[in-house]
């Protein structure tokens, strides 16, 4: 059994295994939080205990007395949670916390994969280089307009420490026509990052949805370059929705993972499928192809991306069939993707 603990204002989900403490769990999982003796003598770790209840091995604590315990505070490093948990506590950073850096880095490649697609290949600085996790995303700084974000296309297992991003543009994108202007005229961008928290999760050991929509699959590919990468033994399912078949612009990427990977299945979905595409495959919404394949997904991670209204619709829909909001990873819903 797992317990998700909610942690404020810090607003980490952090997953605990039935019978082991919440410092324990956080420490193991690459959590920075706050401790100390790790004995109950000390109140390094002591918190609030907001929703849900904890038992301890120990009938009295040195570092918790009885009205602090009535009040509702608690010893995190002796603390075992017998049901889901909101507590409060300062001090916690997440494992996908790594410094962030403006650096200067160098076009190695742009070039189309379809009509509207860019693949960008960046090598950073002799001297530095951003480091991340698959999943995360980068911005890029452009003179007098606001950063625009990207996630990072390729897991980073590659010795050269180059970037992959994907680039939409639309003709009547303004914005994105004069990036892409830039790239190719002045072979440089300035980038900072990383940013985001939706890293691979391998705990609780549930099978893995991606759910992706148009270029949402950008921060899924480095993830499951990852996955296969550390060889991860979870049932992986990608649902890749697009309107049209070009659309699906990694298409033979996908089903060659499919192809190839006992435990990866890949569902593409086409919303406005063309004559020309001859397609026989799923028609419709991804979130719903989803649906119509899992009748319940409280075990179950997923992460989404791709545009708001997908990602919202999927979460609203995906918790009506018991999925924890926890286990819901998007970073669409912190920033305006491409």
């Amino acid at each position: 059994m797992y317990y998700t603990i909610h942690i404020k204002p810090s607003g980490y989900n952090l997953i605990v295994k039935a019978g082991e403490t919440v410092l324990y769990a956080a420490l193991r999982q690459g959590y920075q939080f706050p401790h100390d003796c790790m004995a109950g003598d000390c109140s390094t770790c002591r918190g609030q205990l907001l929703e849900g209840q904890v038992e301890y091995d120990e009938p009295y604590l040195p570092g918790l007395n009885e009205d602090e315990r009535e009040a509702g505070y608690a010893l995190f490093c002796s603390a075992k949670p017998i049901s889901d948990l909101v507590i409060h506590i300062d001090g916690v950073i997440g494992p996908a916390q790594l410094p962030t850096k403006k650096l200067t880095y160098k076009v190695n490649s742009c070039e189309k994969i379809n009509k509207h697609i860019y693949k960008i290949i960046l090598h950073p600085p002799a001297e530095d280089a951003i480091h991340y996790y698959a999943g995360q995303y980068i911005e890029i700084l452009q003179r007098d307009t606001s950063p625009l974000p990207y996630s990072i296309t390729n897991a980073p297992f590659n010795d050269d420490n180059h970037l992959e991003l994907h680039i939409r543009h639309l003709p009547d994108h303004i914005e994105t026509g004069e990036l892409i202007k830039h790239i190719e005229m002045v072979q440089e961008i300035r980038i900072q990052g990383p940013f985001g928290s939706c890293i691979l999760k391998q705990e609780p050991p549930y099978p893995i949805i991606f759910l992706a929509g148009g270029t949402g699959f950008a921060p899924h590919k480095a993830l499951i370059e990852q996955a296969l990468a550390e060889n991860i033994q979870q049932t992986i399912y990608l649902y890749w929705g697009a309107r049209t078949l070009q659309d699906l612009y990694l298409h033979e990427q996908a089903l060659h993972w499919a192809k190839h990977v006992p435990n990866f299945h890949y569902i593409p979905v086409l919303s406005e499928a063309t004559q020309n595409d001859h397609w026989t495959g799923r028609k419709g919404l991804a979130h719903e192809a989803v649906i119509a394949d899992h009748a319940n997904l409280s075990q179950f991670h997923i992460y989404a991306s791709g545009p708001y209204e997908m990602v919202y619709a999927a979460l609203h829909a995906f918790q009506k069939l018991d999925l924890k909001r926890a286990f819901f990873y998007s970073d669409m819903l912190d920033y305006n993707a491409s």
